[in-house]
């Protein structure tokens, strides 16, 4: 099947739509030249925050980008729009006179694209389509009981299922509903807890740690780590456990822009990463060990949604998962519900 197909099939009295596309650089249908020269929600909103600023890393950490990706990003701004709106200088950034000019339009377009999403939310109630995010394995095995039970409660839905690294910019563009979700999420999105896992290191078979049932981060604090995905710093610094490093930045030895290709990064390149037990269920190949450390603080799974969801249809599905990891989390005897 080709980059960014869909499968379509029916569960229930509910279709679920599986998006098979890639996180970054398919393309589909060429833009024209025009349109293509128009700025983005998202160039628009990055120029907005750095003029608010005028400081390159507050505004990445805000936007949760890399500093690298912002620059480019207002590179691209400025290409489309052939000005120059930032002057920088090695000690100080400050907008030029056609960046003052632009700011309040920039602004203006932003807070009318916002009036755009509260009025489609209260036009909806309306669920024909329920985008659901897992971000890394979600609730692993759980997974699948609790999209069908959506699909139960949202009878004659259509159920689009995505795997969500990150989850911040997916739901400020309206790609994503409900997420089941392991990594901090920022201010716009509120994060409901269902449950929680032992956290550990996922290693390669022939690492001295695999056949260990228990070790420490401090072990392997200065061996290379994957560095899952890069472009939402907040997602890849949890992954990495920069807050349990005590000041010290980890040793990248490589990236992953999904959880399969940071399994694969352990597997195959003999990388590193923070994980649950959970994940090597998921993704069984290539073949990684999991070793709980008791320096790592549990992963706390639970359910996202915007903070400004409105819609009872949506709202009532954190009821739901909590009712199907409730009742199936026991059994399973790694994933523990919080009441």
């Amino acid at each position: 099947m080709p980059s960014g197909a869909a499968e379509l099939r029916e569960s229930g009295g509910c279709s679920l739509l599986t998006e098979f596309a890639t996180p970054y650089g398919a393309s589909g249908i060429a833009a024209s030249d025009r349109a293509a020269r128009l700025p983005t929600p998202h160039e628009l909103r990055a120029f907005v925050c750095l003029a608010e600023t005028l400081h390159f890393g507050r505004a990445a950490t805000t936007l949760g980008l890399a500093q690298s990706s912002l620059s480019e990003v207002i590179r691209r701004l400025e290409r489309k729009l052939d000005v120059v709106l930032l002057d920088r200088t090695s000690r100080r950034v400050t907008l030029s006179g056609t960046g003052e000019r632009m700011l309040p339009v920039a602004q203006a377009v932003l807070s009318g694209l916002a009036d755009l999403r509260d009025v489609a939310h209260e036009a909806g109630a309306r669920t024909d389509v329920v985008r659901i995010g897992i971000e890394s394995c979600g609730f692993a095995q759980l997974n699948g009981p609790i999209i069908a039970a959506i699909g139960e409660r949202l009878d004659g839905a259509t159920l689009v299922v995505r795997e969500s690294l990150g989850t911040d910019a997916a739901f400020s563009t309206m790609s994503l509903d409900i997420a089941l979700v392991r990594s901090p999420a920022d201010a716009s999105i509120t994060v409901h807890p269902v449950a929680t896992e032992a956290r550990g290191l996922l290693v390669p078979p022939s690492h001295r740690l695999a056949r260990r049932a228990r070790g420490t981060l401090a072990e392997v604090v200065d061996e290379p780590f994957v560095a899952t995905a890069p472009r939402v710093p907040r997602t890849s610094r949890y992954w990495l456990a920069v807050d349990q490093r005590q000041g010290g930045e980890p040793t990248i030895g490589g990236v992953a822009h999904t959880m399969q290709e940071t399994v694969d990064a352990v597997g195959h390149l003999g990388l590193l990463t923070t994980g649950c037990a959970s994940m090597v269920r998921c993704h069984p190949y290539p073949r990684v060990a999991f070793v709980a450390a008791d320096d790592l603080p549990p992963s706390e799974i639970g359910v996202a949604l915007r903070r400004a969801e409105s819609r009872p249809a949506i709202l009532g599905l954190v009821d739901v998962v909590r009712q199907v990891v409730g009742q199936l989390a026991p059994a399973l005897g790694v994933i523990t519900f919080v009441p």
